[in-house]
Order: structure tokens, then sequence, then C-alpha cells
């Protein structure tokens, strides 16, 4: 139980807006030498879609721990959180249909 709760710890740890600027700090001097057209699209995702991210990584850790119920519609919304790369299928069965 004890390493359950050390992860959980390291995970609440790394999911806020301080911890994902040094988060990008790495990815940004991991893919230095790429171009924009060059990197994996989760990678220029994520870069692309850094503020968002930062802006809603801790109210979104609030709602998953039960302490902020209201963010519920928002997220459903998928107007809140940015979609990475993953959600391109949807919008392409969106557009077959």
């Amino acid at each position: 139980m004890r390493r359950c709760s050390e992860a959980i710890e390291l995970f609440l740890e790394m999911m806020t807006a301080p911890a994902l600027d040094i988060i990008r700090q790495h990815v940004e001097d991991n893919f230095e030498s790429f171009e924009d057209d060059e990197l994996p699209d989760a990678v220029f995702s994520f870069l692309a879609e850094f503020d968002r991210y930062r802006l809603c990584v801790e109210p979104v850790i609030r709602f998953l721990q039960g302490k902020d119920s209201s963010l519920a519609l928002r997220i459903t919304s998928r107007r809140f959180l940015p979609e990475g790369p993953a959600f391109d299928a949807i919008e392409q069965m969106r557009a077959t249909c």
C-alpha cells in the first residue's frame, strides 16, 4: 500500500503548473534539434497546447479528487481540455458519418 501512496504523491507533484514548466523545458531540450514538422505528434501537440495544459492541470486534479465537481460539464464539452492527436480518430469518424 505504501508504494501506491508514494506513486500517487509523485503523480500529484508532477501534475502542477510549476512541474509542467519543468517537464516542458525537458521536452524542449530533448527535441531542440528538431523542426516542428519533425516532432512526434504528441510532442508537437503538448508544446502547442502547453498554455492550456498549464491552466487546466490543477483544476482537473481537484476535480479528480472530488474537490470540484463543477468542472464535469466543462470537461465533457470537449472544449475545456486540450486534446492530443489520439482524438483525431474521433473527428475522422464524425467526418465519415
